[in-house]
Order: structure tokens, then sequence, then C-alpha cells
């Protein structure tokens, strides 16, 4: 599978410590006013922003197929406390 070039654009630091993020990221990202982020140190010199989901209504969904095997599951973590 070939992974797509997304080109590095630069953006500057101003006072508050705002950064404006560029319009070309904003929109292929569907971006908009307000949107939150987790922004997190990698390494010296760089910063990686994460877009905080507004929801996470259904970000469970298709872990489990039925009821039965959550109960199934349930059962066998509580059994494995037993065991400890």
């Amino acid at each position: 599978m070939k992974t797509a070039i997304r080109p590095t654009l630069s953006v500057r630091l101003r006072a508050k410590n705002q950064v404006t993020i560029p319009d070309e990221i904003v929109q292929v990202m569907g971006l908009s006013v307000g949107d939150r982020f987790f922004a997190q140190w990698e390494e010296p010199g760089q910063v990686v922003l994460r877009k905080i989901p507004k929801t996470y209504a259904g970000a469970l969904a298709g872990l489990w197929s039925s009821l039965e095997e959550i109960d199934a599951g349930v059962r066998e973590l509580r059994d494995s406390w037993r065991d400890e």
C-alpha cells in the first residue's frame, strides 16, 4: 500500500504561544474553530498534535459481537481475579 506524500508546512510560534495551522491541513483534516488537541513532545525538536474526538460514542463499536460475548469476557476477567 502506498502512503501519500504529505508536504511539510512551516508555521511560526506567536505571542501567547499560539500557532496557526495552515489552511491546507485544516481543510484536509476537516478541522474547525473550537477543535481541541493533545500536544505531545515526541523528541527534541518535535511536537505532535492529535485531535481530541468530540465524542467517544461508538469508539468501541465492533469490539464484541454480542451481549453473550460481553458476558463471557466479564466472567473470564472476574475468574482471573480469583486466581491472583
